[in-house]
């Protein structure tokens, strides 16, 4: 919805004028994105439409479903991130449900204002096929059976489900539902293309029987043509509340705009239908996108006027996603994880999805050669081993029962095994010292240390690659006595023994990793001819 006090600069919607809008206020239109689908459930549509699950098979329309709109009563926490989406994530009082709304839905729930609330109605009567005729802006629809109050889109693998709830019954609507192949969010005129889609439910009551008439339409480069239903794919059913019926636990509007947890629904002014997929172009069992907006007219003719309007948004048939990320170790092993990766449905906790990785090493450190296969793996996760060093990454394809599949090609990482080296080089008689050298991984922090019997200890200021060392006396207490022969001489001395390594630390990868190199022991000794 719109703030009020742009009313008076929303008139006649087209690329220009949103443009204009967005220089003039600042407005950017907010990414309306859904996936809807409910794979492997199907929305029952009940030969007496409703919104609750378990009318048995004798009393639905698409034999085998066994879901319906309501997916529980529980409390809903969630939140609506944005007020001007048309897609309801949570319930808010008075603008997405009612005053203690409660549960949570199939498929997308679009949320419309109603009555004098509105901000999105055709103002001047514009025509279905002619966009420039479009004068959108806030008001009343005048009649309350062609209000819009909320709608509900789901789909599996084979068939897209409505729903749809007008705030009156008194007389004939044509519920008109865009499906466009390209096109953007927020805005309320479409982008048309050939072959584009219009699924138009024309709900009917009178006494005590109701209709919801279908039609489908393709837009043939210059107007949307019927298409003969008896041409279409089996599976097209709709049907109307031809009684009360028990509305959502989270409300429905009534006829004076209030939006109300009871009475029941009256008759006719909800209605539902199930349609194949197959009727979208550029949609499958494994997917796809299209640019979608809701509206009602006073009849399915070209020539009716068009009432009420939603904004335009992106809703996601669904399909498998595959998310992978490798992440360096210490070691030549490395890890590898499809964490994020979802099945149709959006779940990531537990996706039924099975796993195909590939690992590959380029032929260049710096990862300007070309990869080459080095290994696989069929988990979610886990750890790989490296033959050796160099620049890895891994590929990952992701497949649905359905056999639906998706990949991605991880991040790149170098693989370099940490490490320390430590060994004696030199001794120098006259100053009676020892020079010690090491090596460690490029970008190391190095360490010499000492053990004290118990911890090893750090040596001031020795921090390069080489350590001379000499301070036997002050660092340990001689072994006494300690007598020895030399040549034909025998002495009685002092001896003292040191440990020393080579301590190296790197953050790699986000990892801080750690090596010791093996003591070496160093020693001094003077002593006295007795």
């Amino acid at each position: 919805m719109f703030p009020s006090t742009l009313a008076p600069q929303v008139r006649r919607w087209t690329a220009a004028g949103l443009i204009a809008l967005v220089a003039t206020f600042g407005f950017t239109p907010a990414t309306f994105a859904q996936s809807g689908n409910i794979q492997p459930n199907a929305i029952e549509i009940d030969k007496n439409a409703n919104l609750y699950a378990g009318d048995g098979a004798s009393n639905i329309l698409n034999p085998g479903a066994t879901a319906d709109w309501v997916k529980d009563s529980l409390q809903n926490t969630d939140t609506d991130s944005d007020p001007n989406d048309p897609i309801a994530i949570g319930i808010v009082p008075n603008f997405t449900g009612a005053v203690g709304g409660k549960g949570h839905w199939n498929g997308v729930r679009i949320v419309d204002g109603v009555a004098q609330g509105d901000q999105d109605i055709f103002l001047t009567g514009g025509k279905e096929n002619d966009t420039s005729t479009w004068n959108v802006g806030p008001g009343s629809v005048g009649s309350s059976k062609y209000d819009i109050t909320q709608a509900y889109i789901a789909n599996n693998q084979s068939t897209i489900f409505f729903g749809m709830e007008r705030r009156g019954n008194n007389g004939t609507t044509a519920f008109d539902f865009e499906f466009n192949q390209v096109g953007s969010v927020g805005g309320y005129v479409p982008v048309r293309t050939v072959n584009d889609v219009l699924l138009t439910f024309e709900m009917q009551g009178s006494g005590g029987s109701g209709s919801a008439i279908p039609h489908v339409y393709r837009w043939n480069g210059s107007s949307y043509v019927e298409v003969a239903l008896n041409t279409l794919p089996a599976g097209l059913v709709t049907s109307i509340n031809n009684v009360e019926i028990k509305p959502a636990p989270w409300g429905y509007v009534d006829s004076k705009g209030a939006w109300v947890l009871t009475p029941n629904i009256p008759r006719f002014e909800f209605a539902e239908a199930a349609v194949p997929l197959s009727v979208l172009p550029n949609v499958n069992a494994c997917g796809g996108f299209a640019y979608v907006q809701v509206r009602t007219r006073s009849s399915s003719t070209a020539t009716s006027d068009l009432k009420d309007t939603t904004k335009i948004f992106r809703y996601v048939f669904g399909g498998p996603a595959a998310s992978a990320a490798v992440t360096p170790s210490c070691s030549l092993q490395f890890g590898y994880s499809a964490a994020g990766s979802a099945d149709s449905t959006g779940n990531t906790t537990a996706p039924n999805l099975t796993y195909s990785w590939t690992f590959q090493r380029n032929s260049q450190p710096d990862g300007s050669g070309t990869w080459s296969n080095v290994g696989s793996s069929t988990t979610a996760g886990g750890t790989f081993t490296a033959s050796s060093a160099g620049r890895y990454r891994a590929l990952l394809t992701v497949t649905e029962a359905a056999g639906c599949t998706a990949g991605t090609t991880s991040n790149e990482i170098d693989v370099s095994p940490m490490f320390a080296t430590a060994s004696k080089t030199l001794a120098t008689a006259s100053a009676l010292s020892v020079t010690l050298s090491g090596s460690a991984p490029s970008g190391s922090a190095l360490q010499w240390q000492r053990f004290d019997g118990t911890n090893w200890l750090n040596l001031s200021g020795a921090n390069s690659t080489s350590l001379v060392y000499s301070s036997f006396e002050s660092d340990v207490a001689p072994v006494v006595p300690f007598n020895f022969t030399l040549g034909s001489d025998a002495y009685a001395g002092k001896q003292w023994v040191v440990s020393l390594r080579l301590h190296a630390t790197r953050t790699f990868g986000g990892t801080v990793c750690t090596a010791d190199s093996p003591a070496q022991t160093v020693k001094k000794v003077t002593a006295v001819d007795p």
